[in-house]
């Protein structure tokens, strides 16, 4: 014990010997023109031969304070986004305090970005132990974007799926779908989807372009710190603070398909330690037209329905405005008037408030309220949904302090009168989302070792009123719960090496689940770093993966649905292992499951005959008594493909559980000379127990239309007749593979879609962007290529990405100290199959004969953007914005329209 005391009193006086050989510097960074504080930077204090003396980042006040330096002649370095980096000597005196402000010279090229999402605190991106790519604000106040989406076009790794003038999918490094949430899209720390279905509707988001203060794309995993729902990356929307930018900003545009966009922003200091802002967005113009067949078809069969009922109506004496008023005030009827139809216009508004109190100067809280609303198609795994007044409203809190911050917030909403447009049936969405969020970090060692950490809480409560959830809507909800630590250790001034975990709880889901993050990053010098990293991710099964249950689509006696395989599976086999199958012609009722047989399935087939008049109900009891046995053939609902059916094909569907993905990344980001950019990610990613796509994991079932025309002439039938029943048996199933879940439904025998995890699989990608910039000129280019865009499971459809192997952009353009500036791109991707839910297109898919429906064609899009500062109005700018200048029409996705030009003139006003 005393060689323990003294060893301690010995550590202590080293210590304070050590600490008498140090000094401090502190300092304000401000903007050169405007003197406001630069919020952000980054401040290194460079000791001889480039070796990191100490870190810091400049707070909302851009003010810094760095202790712990070495005495000497050193270099104080500042980077921060959107202004030129500067380096300055410094002399830090044994037991002294050196002040030294700086004043940044503002620059239109953003090379250098420090960024909050890569390990949720502020470093440059560079330095960040993942890709990360940053759109300021200076590039998305110039170009008026109708959503988000349309600032993520130069990103490298980003697929964008166009899917009406407003509505867009997005994901990174591919695995799109109609309803895509492995991509967590955040605004100001705030989770931005559909609150109960956690999918991502950029067509929604309501910051308007003004607000923004920059958006921070990381791709791949990054479950380490955010949890679940990051398995592809994060997108990070960040507004600005009232009270660091004031002032008031009014922009309207116009242009083709009689387009409007008006955005404002009004920000004001009260105080030097409140500030207010308001801000809001709209938008409407004309939709791009779709001739949908399928939605043609059912409306026609719903047209001839409603004229029946009319007819009958009224020879039963019923007056036509009685009849009128019963259809609209009958939902079965009612849908059926809504098929087919989708809203001309798109439109979309937005408004959030916002108030930044700092009681104390280390201490920030921010309350912000705010709603969405949307008007638009949009794509579900079952059908398209017209959106009619979908919104969505915010509540958050948060506080900050140096490394401690604390928030709590929730998003609420309500899908207004939205339906599917396939079956005219209304959605209901009035969900939940609740969380509460800790973080805390600290550094020791003089700087070299710092520890992030914090915990997580969500709470999802999917409210449908029977629309989604069908009979789970009692029992839906979610509760999930994280906890993180990320430590970074400075092994040597020039490398770092970064260590996290995560574990995560599921209220549904069994079990815990671990998430690890490893990386190692080698600065030689300030404004270059490599980089290797493994990260570990996982996509917890949503409400949508566990407790969907609606119906999809009628088709006479049958009706299509989706029902989640939630924490069950589904068993499609009698107790004595037969197969199960429901029918609406077995003489056992269309809701008994029976065990399945050829013989069976024949009788079924002269039923059917008999019920649709094509032969008397003497003659089908004649021709049972025969015996027929007919071939059966399993048509697969989904696609049509069609063969021999053999019941053992058909394997239960297991409970559906958590996608796992494993990343490993080798990256390199550098600024040569100050004016160009490189950066290179080169990544590997094996995703276990991927979670499909709704699909139909067994066939309906029909017997063989030559067969059944052969038996029907050697028991008595004439040609014409038998020609006519052979024809109609073929098309027409006669039972439906059944599960035991598939509990009795008035809407007919259920056709099932649902969800499975497969096993894995493995796909290499490469991430590549370059910018140059000089006096105002810019040079930008962007590619991405992945190894596959599909893959194969047997006989099974394949597993598509949903997005291009190929992809990538050229942009050239100047926006310097003239009052002109302009920019022209190119896009491209290439062709792509697409399977998710019921769109289909995957002709291209090898082997020929396996898929349905053209491909999504490849594409090379040039858009344009001109900018003109109005000499006699001080702050105000003229511009023109071209997408798809030459008007080629392209579609971005199945089940989609055809995308044309969109251009658009804006004038914006700064007071």
């Amino acid at each position: 014990m005393r060689a323990f005391f003294f060893g301690v009193v010995t550590v202590i006086c080293l210590t304070e010997a050590a600490s008498a050989q140090t000094g401090s510097v502190i300092g304000r960074i401000s903007e050169g023109a405007t003197r406001a504080p630069v919020t952000g930077a980054r401040v290194r204090v460079l000791a001889t031969g480039g070796a990191v003396a100490g870190s810091t980042v400049t707070g909302e006040d851009g003010r810094y304070r760095i202790t712990g330096l070495p005495v000497g002649r050193h270099e104080l370095s500042v980077t921060a986004i959107g202004y030129n980096p500067r380096r300055d000597p410094v002399d830090i005196t044994a037991n002294g305090t050196t002040t030294l402000d700086f004043a940044l010279v503002a620059t239109p090229s953003q090379l250098d970005a420090v960024v909050v999402s890569a390990s949720r605190r502020a470093e440059r991106a560079q330095e960040a132990p993942a890709s990360v790519s940053v759109v300021s604000a200076d590039v998305i106040e110039k170009r008026p974007g109708i959503s988000t989406a349309d600032h993520l076009g130069s990103v490298p790794g980003v697929d964008i799926a166009q899917t009406g003038v407003l509505g867009a999918n997005v994901v990174v490094r591919g695995f799109n779908a109609a309803f895509s949430s492995a991509l967590q899209v955040l605004t100001d720390y705030r989770i931005s989807a559909v609150p109960g279905l956690q999918v991502n509707r950029f067509s929604a988001l309501s910051p308007g372009a003004d607000d923004l203060e920059r958006i921070e794309v990381v791709l791949g995993p990054a479950a380490a710190l955010y949890g679940p729902n990051t398995a592809n990356g994060v997108i990070h929307l960040l507004t600005k603070s009232p009270l660091v930018s004031s002032g008031t900003v009014v922009s309207v545009a116009a242009g083709e398909r009689n387009a409007f966009l008006g955005s404002f922003r009004t920000s004001q200091k009260i105080t030097d330690n409140l500030g207010i802002k308001l801000s809001g967005s709209t938008f409407t113009a004309r939709e791009w037209p779709l001739a949908d067949t399928t939605e043609t078809r059912l409306r026609g069969v719903a047209q001839t329905s409603l004229a029946a009922f009319r007819t009958r109506a009224l020879a039963a004496g019923i007056t036509e405005s009685q009849v009128s008023d019963s259809i609209a005030r009958t939902p079965s009827l009612f849908a059926l008037t809504r098929i087919g139809l989708r809203p001309e216009n798109a439109r979309r508004y937005g408004v959030d408030f916002r108030a930044d109190y700092r009681p104390v100067p280390s201490l920030t809280t921010v309350l912000q309220v705010g709603r969405s609303s949307n008007s638009s198609t949009e794509l579900t795994g079952i059908s398209p949904a017209a959106q009619n007044a979908y919104t969505v409203d915010h509540y958050q809190l948060r506080a900050s302090s140096g490394r401690f911050f604390a928030q709590t917030y929730a998003e609420i909403g309500n899908s207004g009168s939205t339906y599917t447009t396939r079956t005219g049936e209304s959605v209901t969405d009035k969900s939940r989302l609740i969380v509460g969020q800790l973080q805390h970090g600290l550094s020791l060692v003089d700087g070299r070792q710092d520890f992030t950490y914090g915990v997580d809480y969500l709470n999802t409560e999917p409210i449908s009123e029977g629309t989604v959830y069908g009979r789970n809507e009692a029992n839906d909800k979610i509760r999930q719960y994280g906890v993180y630590l990320q430590s970074e250790s400075r092994l040597t001034d020039k490398l770092r090496l970064v260590l996290a975990g995560r574990v995560d709880g599921h209220s549904v889901v069994k079990g815990k689940e671990f998430s690890p993050r490893a990386g190692l990053v080698f600065e030689p010098t300030p404004t270059q770093a490599f980089r290797v990293t493994y990260n570990r991710a996982f996509q917890a099964p949503t409400a949508i993966n566990l407790y969907l249950d609606r119906l999809s689509s009628r088709s006479g006696p049958y009706a299509v649905r989706a029902i989640a395989p939630g924490t069950t599976g589904f068993n499609f086999r009698m107790p004595d292992g037969a197969l199960a199958v429901r029918s609406p012609f077995a003489s056992a009722g269309a809701n008994t499951r029976i065990a399945f047989s050829r013989a069976e399935s024949s009788r079924e087939a002269i039923i059917f005959l008999a019920a649709t008049g094509r032969i008397t109900p003497a003659e089908a009891g004649r021709l049972i008594a025969a015996n027929p046995n007919f071939t059966v053939i399993g048509r697969n609902p989904q696609t049509g493909v069609a063969g021999v059916f053999d019941p053992a094909s058909i394997a239960n569907i297991d409970a559906i559980e958590n996608e796992k993905s494993d990343v490993v990344e080798l990256g390199y980001k550098g600024i040569i000379r100050e004016k160009f950019f490189v950066g290179l990610d080169l990544w590997h990613l094996k995703r276990s127990n991927f979670i499909s796509q709704l699909f139909a994991p067994a066939p309906t079932l029909l017997v063989s239309g030559p067969e059944v025309a052969a038996f029907l002439l050697a028991n008595g039938i004439d040609a014409t007749r038998a020609a006519a029943a052979a024809a109609a048996a073929a098309v027409t199933p006669v039972s439906v593979v059944a599960a035991a879940e598939n509990d009795i439904y008035k809407d007919g025998v259920p056709i099932l879609i649902t969800y499975k995890n497969y096993a894995s699989v493995d796909l290499n990608g490469v991430d590549f962007t370059a910018q140059y910039a000089n006096d105002g000129w810019k040079l930008g280019a962007v590619a991405s290529l992945v190894s596959d865009n599909y893959f194969t499971f047997g006989a099974e459809q394949p597993i598509a990405l949903n997005a291009p192997k190929t992809k990538g952009s050229l942009s050239a353009g100047y926006d310097g100290t003239s009052a002109l500036s302009g920019e022209a791109r190119v896009r491209y991707n290439d062709a792509f199959p697409v399977y998710t839910g019921v769109y289909i297109g995957n002709s291209c898919v090898e082997p020929a004969g396996r898929g349905l429906g053209a491909c999504v064609p490849a594409s090379a899009l040039v858009d344009m953007r001109l900018g003109y500062r109005l000499p006699g109005l001080t702050g105000t700018t003229v511009s023109l914005n071209v997408s798809n200048v030459l008007d080629h029409r392209v579609k971005t996705f199945i089940g989609t329209a055809e995308i044309g030009r969109l251009a658009m003139v804006q004038v914006r006003r700064e007071f």
